[in-house]
């Protein structure tokens, strides 16, 4: 429940509760029975488990991963266009949506991403697509 929030401050607990209280409601299950939840089901144990905090922590590879993908996105444009003869309306469409989805599941945009901030890493990623589409 603390993957997207930590209950750090008031509105941070009130979230992760409010989290927990709807999957109790989908598990049919009463989250204070279950210790998840205070005695008056308004809030979280106190003191806090350590490991709500490392879940939400562990979440934090969107700070990395997101701009990654907006990144590998622009150079698949870039490639898609160069070296597979896509035309500029096909990279905004369906065509650029199939070979990029597959390009991100044969390599991750966070190794892509990696490759490009190489020197010369735009040949770099370039190369790599080629290995997993075949003209």
């Amino acid at each position: 429940a603390c993957a997207h929030g930590a209950p750090n401050d008031a509105k941070g607990e009130a979230d992760v509760v409010a989290w927990l209280k709807a999957a109790a409601i989908v598990a049919q299950k009463d989250p204070v029975a279950y210790g998840f939840l205070n005695k008056m089901g308004n809030g979280l144990p106190s003191p806090h488990h350590q490991e709500g905090y490392i879940v939400h922590l562990g979440d934090h590879d969107w700070v990395l991963s997101s701009p990654a993908g907006q990144k590998t996105s622009a150079l698949l444009k870039k490639i898609a266009v160069q070296q597979y003869g896509m035309s500029d309306g096909d990279s905004q469409g369906a065509k650029f949506n199939y070979f990029k989805n597959y390009v991100e599941s044969q390599l991750s945009c966070m190794y892509l991403n990696m490759l490009q901030a190489e020197p010369d890493g735009e040949r770099l990623v370039a190369q790599a697509v080629a290995k997993v589409i075949v003209k």
